[in-house]
């Protein structure tokens, strides 16, 4: 996990930057967000489609998450 953040409301999020578009995730990611049980977990990638993986975790584009995502968190 590159970067955790607390929410103004308390909420946790984390997230996992990537340089590839089709990004693999290591067991350490998912061990990490286990303990520290994330309320949002995303993969932010360079470019791409917005897709939900296993257990919650979204893989977006750093453009989309930011026009997109970004506000509802804070």
């Amino acid at each position: 996990i590159d970067l955790l953040m607390i929410t103004p409301s308390g909420k946790k999020a984390v997230f996992e930057i990537k340089f590839s578009n089709t990004p693999k995730l290591t067991k350490g990611f998912y061990e990490a967000s286990k303990d520290l049980a994330p309320d949002y977990s995303y993969v932010i990638t360079p470019s791409g489609e917005t897709l939900e993986k296993e257990n919650g975790v979204k893989v977006i584009a750093l453009v989309d998450f930011l026009e997109l995502e970004l506000e509802s968190l804070v």
